[in-house]
């Protein structure tokens, strides 16, 4: 049985059908963001929900500036309309980089880095348990200048419950459960 698992994976791999997520022939892409809101190298870069590349660095040039370098498939390059965002990945912080090649007449320039987009993420995700499960879950992503505080009660009515509070650089994610109904 292990000789035959190695063969499809020897075969797998000559015929190329195994994939990294490296991209082939990748091309280089910067962004420029003030706030890079917990995105790590190796985080994941998406078109359209699509996978086409990934984080490659991660660099704090100063207070407020902070240039990422992505690798992406050489057929997103970058177009002079391009846009990339910050956007979450799940409820428990990881992040990926929601971009947009554009379709513009004329390609980015490669020393040019995009302007980021300052916050994609939601101000609440409700997340529900999968079914048959005993509870059900709702995060609240706060700033400072939102009045997420006149939310709580509302929430409290609606028989949400506080269940912990993970700290972020520009506020709160505040995770509530209830029964499921």
């Amino acid at each position: 049985m292990r000789l035959i698992a190695c063969l499809f994976l020897a075969l797998g791999l000559a015929s190329g059908s195994c994939t990294t997520s490296e991209p082939a022939h990748p091309a280089t892409v910067l962004i420029r963001f003030s706030n890079v809101q917990g995105l790590r190298t190796g985080d994941a870069v998406q078109v359209s929900g699509v996978r086409v590349g990934r984080v490659q660095n991660v660099e704090l040039k100063n207070v407020d500036t902070v240039i990422v370098r992505l690798a992406v498939d050489d057929h997103v390059r970058p177009h002079t309309d391009a846009t990339a965002g910050i956007a979450a990945l799940d409820v428990f912080g990881a992040r990926y980089i929601d971009y947009k090649p554009g379709t513009g007449p004329q390609m980015l320039k490669d020393s040019t880095p995009l302007v980021g987009a300052e916050s994609v993420l939601p101000a609440a995700v409700p997340v529900t348990s999968a079914p048959g499960g005993r509870w059900e879950y709702y995060v609240l992503v706060t700033s400072a200048a939102d009045p997420w505080r006149k939310r709580l009660s509302e929430l409290g009515t609606q028989g949400w419950e506080l269940v912990t509070a993970l700290p972020e650089l520009k506020g709160v994610n505040l995770i509530f459960k209830r029964p499921a109904r």
